[in-house]
Formats: structure tokens, C-alpha cells, sequence
């Protein structure tokens, strides 16, 4: 029923990995479909598409490889959400407001996250949202997706657009909103995640050409649009912008960030995106 797709750094992906999945997506047939990028050949949308072509079931999981189940029966889980024929993808985390700032969805000021995180020798669900809002959202985090087969006669990751390894969630994400297909967070569901994210060059970059691609239909939301949302979202991207800043203060990168943080503040200061 259900393809696990998985773009490794191997031919495999980790053992432990391969034993939580067992252990915890219940009793549903499954098969683990690996991308070997052992060689950094591809691009996680070339991947991707690699595993849909190779996928012999009619449910697609996408995941990273540095994950681990904390729900039990989930695959069961995600079967039952898809039923709804409304939604398109389902994930864990990821936002109710997207506009035509600079933003993204962990640092939008409209977040809303299942996620389990590690503090010291234990383990902590931590429900996270900023804005009161549904369970429905505009943008899913890459770190965990699960949608249908057959959407990919209408849809597809964009290798194109996004060679490397950021954006490709938002791109898809907004590839099914165009479609007037929901994206829902399963809230039940709880998955640890070992990463914060690279937020590099490479990846404000490729924010660049999700704007160039996506703006026209920008903003979506899943909540009310008011005047406070926009100055919110916004300035959560500005402070976003300056914090990176701060972090790359002694290198080249710093230069790359200028555009977004004038821009984002000349947006603040006119009230409208010059995006």
C-alpha cells in the first residue's frame, strides 16, 4: 500500500531506520524505495522523481533519513487521512500563512508544528503554533510527506527550478494548492527530526526562484488575511534575515542577504511586498 521513497547518502539508508519503520508503521505492506546518492548525482527533486517512477504502490512517503517514529500504527494513520479526497499531502509541521516576503515556514510567525525533540537524555513532544489555526496549512516541512500516487500524473518535483535540497516542500506544496488541494498536519503523529536546516547561500538562492515562480499567487493563507497578518509576517521575515546576518557576519554570504533584508524592510515601510 504504501512506497517509502528515501534519498540516501548510501545504497542503503541506517539500519536503526530500517527497524523503527518496522516497528512502528503497523501493519499495512510497505516497501522502502532507496535513491542512492552516494555520489551526489542528484538533486533531491531528481531523486524523488526517481523513487515515484520506481514506487509500486498507490500511497508515496517521502523522508529524510535522519528521523525517527515516535507513533505507533502511523502508516495506518496516514491511510485513513488520505481518504479524504480534499487533501493532497499530509506532513508534521509547517505553516497556516504564506506571503510574499521572504519568509519560510519555521521562522513565518505563523507555525504550526507536531515535532519530538531531544533535551538532554530524553525525548519531548513539543506542539508548537504560533497563530491559532486548523490543523489545515498552506506549507508542509520536507522532513515527512505523505500523499497519492496518482497526483503525480498532475504534479511533479520541480529539478528543474530546485536542483539541490531547499524549497522543493514549498514548491510542491504550492503545486497542490493550485490544484485546490488541501495540506493538512496530522497532529497525532510524532516524529523526531536531528536537524535545524542549512540555511546557506545555496538556500536563500533557491527562496529567490520559489518567489520568481510562485509570487502572482502569493499570498495563501488558511486563516483570516488582515493587515496585522502581513506586518507580522514581515517583520518575522526581517528578524529572520538579520539573524542570519549576525551568523555569517564574516563571510561572503552576508552580501547575498541584502537584497532580502532591504526589501523585506522596504516592505514593512510602504506597507505593501515590492516582491
Amino acid at each position: 500500500m504504501i512506497s517509502i521513497i528515501v534519498c540516501s547518502k548510501s545504497a542503503t539508508i541506517p539500519e536503526p531506520l530500517v527497524h523503527n519503520i518496522q516497528a512502528t508503521i503497523g501493519s499495512v505492506e510497505y516497501e522502502i524505495v532507496v535513491i542512492d546518492n552516494s555520489h551526489g548525482q542528484y538533486g533531491l527533486c531528481e531523486a524523488y522523481n526517481l523513487g515515484v517512477a520506481r514506487a509500486r504502490y498507490p500511497y508515496l512517503c517521502f523522508m529524510h533519513t535522519d528521523i525517527v517514529f515516535h507513533t505507533p500504527n502511523w502508516g495506518k494513520m496516514a491511510l485513513e487521512a488520505m481518504e479524504d479526497q480534499a487533501i493532497g499531502m499530509v506532513g508534521v509541521q509547517g505553516c497556516c500563512y504564506f506571503d510574499q516576503s521572504t519568509s519560510y515556514w519555521c521562522r513565518s510567525g505563523f507555525r504550526k508544528a507536531h515535532i519530538v525533540q531531544r533535551k538532554g537524555n530524553d525525548y519531548v513532544r513539543v506542539y508548537e503554533e504560533d497563530t491559532p489555526c486548523s490543523n489545515d496549512v498552506v506549507a508542509l516541512d520536507g522532513l515527512w510527506l505523505f500523499t497519492r500516487k496518482e497526483l503525480f500524473e498532475r504534479v511533479h518535483w520541480d529539478g528543474e527550478t530546485f536542483p539541490l535540497f531547499h524549497m522543493y516542500d514549498h514548491d510542491m506544496c504550492m503545486q497542490m494548492l493550485q490544484l485546490g488541494l488541501k495540506l493538512r498536519i496530522l497532529p497525532d503523529l510524532w516524529i523526531e527530526h536531528d536537524s535545524w536546516g542549512n540555511y546557506d547561500e545555496q538556500f536563500f538562492a533557491q527562496v529567490g526562484d520559489f518567489h520568481k515562480k510562485w509570487d502572482e499567487y502569493l499570498p495563501v493563507a488558511t486563516i483570516p488575511i488582515d493587515k496585522s497578518v502581513e506586518v507580522l509576517a514581515r517583520k518575522a521575515a526581517l528578524i529572520e534575515i538579520r539573524r542570519l546576518g549576525k551568523m555569517t557576519a564574516k563571510s561572503s554570504k552576508r552580501l547575498s542577504m541584502w537584497t532580502y533584508k532591504m526589501a523585506t524592510k522596504l516592505s514593512l515601510l510602504l506597507g505593501k511586498d515590492i516582491w
